[in-house]
């Protein structure tokens, strides 16, 4: 049976910081790789403390317990590896552009029957976004017509819309973007 070998309460204190300063760093993070990667960083800071733990274990020092200088020098591993992680998202070539076309991409695949059933109350019988349904549910973050149909015209450029000017009777002319199957 494996020993459980429990954090003190000061070092838990110490992981808990950490772990909520990860998930306000994740708020402020557009690129969904380095979003991931920190999700999982409490965690592996638990191990790499525990790991440590066990090396100073073999090495004469036997507390039954995470001591806090364990988990402070797991979080300055952790540390040096978020830095090399950012790098890493930065050579993925995402930037904050990219990140929220996709972001809205899933949105607008998520919710295509959705879509569908508005344009139908609407008398209109296309599967057809309106900037205006991006920015009256701020889809990842876009709240103006004008982020919109930038975020729109980059998913158009990559094939996954198309956008169309539409001139209802008697009204001013909307931009649309239909969605590709």
């Amino acid at each position: 049976m494996p020993k459980i070998i429990p954090m003190s309460d000061q070092a838990f204190k110490l992981w808990k910081e950490f772990h909520d300063a990860i998930a306000i760093e994740m708020r402020n993070t557009d690129s969904d790789f380095y979003k991931s990667w920190l999700a999982k960083l409490p965690e592996h800071v638990a191990r790499l403390a525990l790991i440590i733990r066990a090396v100073n274990e073999v090495s004469g020092d036997a507390r039954q317990e995470i001591p806090e200088c364990d988990i402070l020098a797991a979080i300055k591993i952790a540390e040096v590896l978020k830095v090399h992680a950012r790098r890493i998202a930065s050579l993925t070539g995402e930037n904050e552009q990219a990140a929220t076309a996709r972001r809205l991409l899933n949105w607008i695949m998520q919710n295509r029957e959705k879509i569908a059933d508005w344009r139908q109350k609407e008398g209109i019988n296309a599967l057809v976004l309106k900037p205006a349904d991006v920015c009256r549910f701020g889809v990842a973050g876009i709240n103006t017509t004008e982020q919109a149909i930038s975020m729109l015209d980059i998913l158009v450029n990559k094939g996954y819309l198309q956008r169309y000017e539409h001139c209802p009777l008697g009204k001013k002319r909307q931009t649309v973007f239909y969605i590709r199957s």
